[in-house]
């Protein structure tokens, strides 16, 4: 599977860390029949660190349908633009090519989340291509298991079963920041905006940090941990809990 949660973290198909913090839309996943992309914004609540606000799937593995799922406050679920999924909970038949549910129903990375509304999509696909997008007011928290494609790559990563070459920057000298304008699945574009990275969480900023993080979430640690402690640190203690759900 490859995570993407918080301002916005990716956990690559091959277990790598990546962060890009920027605002823009960037493939998520490129490949010649699977294309998943996402636009990823700055919200009222991560002082200009960007968020991921929605994910668009298309290419030829869906006949050139798009399926995008927003955020809560971006907008409706829509597919051809047309909304669906319009009441809680519902299904969608993807025109008998895939089966696209919406409902409380869903994974969660530890039991802390039990007591938040989960407003979760369900998307099962063709070729074994399956994602689950946990919907905030502006965010989106996304988890898409598949099987490996020809030539795929994108921020979740070239897929290949090596981990360091899943770098941000070396994702992006592969696939570029943006992409293309002919490319694009979604009905317009953001302006770009490149962010830098925000200066180090320290001292008792960050320890009150770790404390939201580990009360939302017991047995956190590594990689995990230090997102969840950037999240805080940068965009308030709602993300403990918020980045909990996947």
């Amino acid at each position: 599977s490859c995570l993407i949660w918080g301002d916005p973290h990716v956990l690559t198909f091959d277990g790598a860390r990546a962060d890009f913090l920027g605002q823009s839309e960037s493939w998520i996943v490129k490949s010649n029949q699977v294309w998943i992309q996402g636009r990823f914004k700055a919200t009222p609540f991560t002082n200009g660190l960007a968020a991921t606000d929605a994910i668009a799937i298309g290419g030829p593995f869906l006949n050139r349908n798009v399926l995008i799922i927003p955020a809560l406050e971006t907008g409706p679920i829509t597919w051809n633009p047309q909304p669906i999924l319009t009441t809680f909970p519902s299904s969608f038949d993807a025109d008998g090519i895939g089966d696209i549910r919406y409902n409380d129903q869903g994974s969660l990375v530890d039991n802390a989340m039990g007591n938040y509304e989960r407003r979760i999509v369900h998307a099962s696909l063709p070729q074994n291509v399956h994602l689950q997008v946990m919907r905030w007011s502006h965010h989106i928290n996304v988890r898409i298991t598949m099987t490996k494609q020809p030539g795929q790559d994108g921020q979740c990563g070239n897929f290949n079963g090596q981990i360091a070459d899943d770098s941000a920057d070396s994702i992006m000298a592969r696939v570029g920041l943006m992409v293309p304008e002919d490319q694009l699945l979604f009905s317009h574009r953001i302006d770009y905006r490149p962010v830098s990275p925000p200066a180090p969480c320290m001292g008792a900023r960050r320890a009150g940090a770790q404390a939201a993080c580990q009360r939302d979430r017991p047995g956190i640690a590594g990689a995990e941990l230090e997102a969840c402690i950037f999240d805080v640190c940068n965009a308030g203690e709602r993300y403990a809990a918020q980045d909990a759900a996947m």
